[in-house]
């Protein structure tokens, strides 16, 4: 932190923290993704955007996309990685909507969260998806599928019951 930080929005402290990371962390994506998920359990809610953010600021290569979809995964689990998908989005649209298509079959809720809220057009604080403002077929499968599986997440057992 610097004399700037109290000035910056929320955004530019969680990308000043992930691009601090970059430099501190080892050089190798893989590796320092390594540290991340060795404290990423300890690290949970909001102010741990930037565990997802340095996956969105270092992981956009092709070769990193299995490894950043994986960690986008385990990090909005603690946290929340709608907007770190979007970059991936906007760069191979549809890759990323097969990936949100995987992920609204998760069984945890806060992935099958990051399928819906991820590739919402307009997101508060979240780059923008011109491309489902003009076409919103594909997020519309997205939330149907959502829709269709909610009530199996929702059905608990009743202990005792016969």
């Amino acid at each position: 932190m610097d004399e700037a930080w109290d000035d910056l929005p929320l955004n530019a402290r969680t990308r000043r923290i992930s691009t601090t990371l970059g430099t501190l962390l080892p050089s190798e994506y893989a590796a320092a993704l390594e540290v991340l998920y060795a404290i990423a359990d300890s690290c949970t809610g909001f102010p741990y955007l930037f565990f997802p953010d340095f996956v969105e600021v270092y992981g956009q290569e092709e070769k990193y996309w299995e490894l950043s979809m994986a960690a986008l995964e385990n990090f909005t689990q603690k946290s929340s990685s709608e907007f770190a998908i979007r970059t991936f989005i906007l760069a191979d649209p549809e890759r990323a909507l097969y990936q949100m298509t995987i992920w609204a079959e998760h069984p945890n809720e806060h992935v099958r969260r990051l399928a819906s809220e991820g590739c919402r057009p307009r997101l508060p604080w979240g780059q923008a998806l011109p491309i489902f403002k003009k076409e919103p077929a594909p997020v519309l499968s997205i939330l149907e599928l959502l829709r269709t599986i909610l009530p199996l997440y929702l059905i608990q057992p009743v202990v005792g019951s016969a």
